[in-house]
């Protein structure tokens, strides 16, 4: 009976975490990005800008911004901020629900006690689980985009960088 109380509590306050009004409000998202380069260089930051000559991408930890030129581009791969994490929560959600469901399911009033810690030690690997798949749906790239470091290509893509940027987002 307490457990199908909590479940219900948890549920409701999860539901209302996400009805919330205040997040109704259209939210600017932030994109980082991953930029290969031809010399095999990785950068990776937040996608500040991009023009003809190049991209702009600003650190991660601190305000310097880098200059990558579009003819050291090979590849691109663009995602949300935040992306990875929000999956591995509402996942976690999910299985917090459904490993607390299944645990009440098999718990049996008159089991004995190692019968309910396997149930609901099953329900928390369940949660660590979903979150895990959520991540990995949820955190894949927006856009990969490949230029094996052709001028030409970086400049039919540039439109598609650019909406991602943060000058296009705060317009």
């Amino acid at each position: 009976m307490r457990i199908s109380l909590l479940t219900t509590l948890f549920l409701s306050a999860l539901l209302s975490f996400f009805i919330n009004p205040s997040s109704a409000e259209a939210k600017k998202k932030i994109y980082n990005a991953k930029v290969y380069s031809t010399d095999g260089k990785l950068y990776r930051g937040t996608l500040k800008s991009a023009n003809e000559k190049g991209i702009y991408l600003a650190g991660r930890r601190d305000t310097t911004t880098q200059f990558i030129n579009a003819n050291q581009i090979k590849t691109v791969k663009i995602k949300a901020k935040n992306a990875g994490s929000t999956g591995f929560f509402v996942g976690a959600g999910l299985g917090l629900a459904a490993g607390a469901t299944g645990a009440y399911l098999v718990h049996e009033n008159g089991a004995d006690k190692g019968t309910n810690i396997a149930a609901t030690v099953g329900g928390v690997w369940l949660t660590f689980i979903t979150g895990a798949i959520g991540a990995k749906i949820t955190g894949h790239y927006k856009e990969k985009i490949y230029l094996s470091g052709r001028n030409e290509d970086y400049q039919q893509n540039l439109g598609v960088i650019k909406k991602y940027t943060l000058e296009e987002i705060n317009k």
